[in-house]
């Protein structure tokens, strides 16, 4: 019989450091040859152990706002040319004239 427990203790797995902007780690030929340093608080801080959760972690692989805004297209919207607002249905010039003059005196 198996059992599961949910969030339970991680018994092995990659570190959290390793997509993280903030680290700077240095591996050797070996897998117990790996040095990992933090430097979010603007000095280097040697982690001894492999991190499972990180409440400064920042992914690498995501773009932070300056690269997004380098990437965003601008996006005009396209000019009709026509005035914005209600048509009034008019048959003739004359009371086009009469109609925008109401338009305006309502104002």
């Amino acid at each position: 019989m198996r059992v599961h427990i949910k969030d339970g203790t991680a018994i092995e797995g990659e570190t959290k450091c390793a997509s993280c902007t903030h680290a700077h780690m240095i591996r050797g030929f070996r897998e117990s040859d790996e040095l990992v340093f933090c430097n979010f608080a603007y000095e280097l801080i040697r982690i001894p152990f492999k991190v499972r959760e990180c409440s400064n972690h920042r992914d690498r692989s995501r773009p932070d706002w300056e690269q997004m805004e380098k990437l965003a297209i601008d996006i005009q919207p396209l000019s009709s040319g026509k005035p914005a607002g209600f048509r009034l249905n008019c048959d003739t010039e004359e009371d086009e004239a009469v109609a925008e003059a109401e338009v305006v005196s309502a104002d």
